[in-house]
């Protein structure tokens, strides 16, 4: 059972825009700015053409929600 704050992920959504891998070293995308890290990982977890059309928004969101904007 996979749980996040206790709570079991919604099932509806597919299971790549439910979870994630971080790497512990990122050093081979060191230069790159906040939103092109986040873009690149969005981007490589997509599997088709709806979760391409929807990473900008994701990525924006993401960064807002980790106060990452300034």
């Amino acid at each position: 059972q996979v749980t996040f704050n206790g709570i079991e992920p919604k099932t509806d959504i597919p299971l790549w825009e439910r979870c994630g891998y971080v790497p512990l070293h990122n050093e081979h995308i060191r230069d790159l700015t906040v939103h092109e890290v986040i873009t690149f990982a969005m981007k490589l977890r997509c599997h088709n053409s709806k979760g391409l059309a929807v990473v900008e928004e994701n990525v924006n969101t993401t960064i807002a929600n980790l106060h990452l904007a300034e």
